[in-house]
């Protein structure tokens, strides 16, 4: 921190207050854990920044620091995300939410813009994407199988339901595969979709 005329203003008024040993204790505390770093705290009380640090540690609060946003004390690495110059600090936890929001409202107010993108895309990468989507089914056959025996089993009467909903609506189409090449089981099928 550099020596400005509020740094000098705010040590001098610290040094007025006539706090005594343990009101300074807990004021160092307090700028320290609000995002004042040790060295900042070492310049405002007069010492050295090891002394500093030296306390922080004792009261075990060193490495620590209040998220501005949720007003919770968090480990420094593993909570935070390291900017120069930071001034506020805001936990990673905050962060990923107010990505989200802001994700949302974009999402929200482009739609139009990202259908046509995505439309473009689409048409451009046909050829692309066909080519992906063979090598993916090729490689994960049995991922596919397991998956899909695992969706059949927990989806049984969503999946007889919309049976029916395509049966009702593609009589014709039944009718004529059936016609074809009928057997006996195939026009005992046909009897869910018409009387025969």
């Amino acid at each position: 921190m550099r020596e400005t005329k509020y740094s000098k203003t705010l040590y001098k008024a610290i040094r007025k207050l006539n706090l005594d040993k343990e009101e300074l204790k807990q004021l160092l505390l307090c700028l320290y854990i609000n995002g004042c770093s040790s060295e900042d705290c070492a310049k405002l009380f007069g010492t050295t920044e090891d002394k500093i640090i030296k306390f922080l540690r004792s009261e075990e609060l060193y490495g620590y620091k209040v998220c501005s946003k949720c007003g919770q004390l968090k480990d420094l690495e593993k909570n935070f995300r390291q900017y120069k110059n930071q001034k506020n600090l805001i936990c990673k936890d905050c962060k990923i939410e107010s990505n989200k929001k802001i994700g949302k409202e974009y999402r929200k107010n482009n739609k139009e813009k990202r259908k046509e993108y995505t439309k473009k895309y689409n048409k451009e990468n046909k050829e692309k994407k066909k080519k992906y989507m063979e090598k993916y089914e090729k490689n994960n056959k049995e991922k596919r199988k397991k998956y899909m025996k695992k969706y059949n089993e927990t989806n049984k009467e969503k999946i007889k339901e919309s049976r029916q909903e395509y049966n009702k609506n593609n009589r014709d189409k039944i009718k004529g595969n059936y016609q074809k090449n009928a057997s006996i089981e195939q026009v005992q099928n046909l009897k869910g979709i018409e009387e025969v």
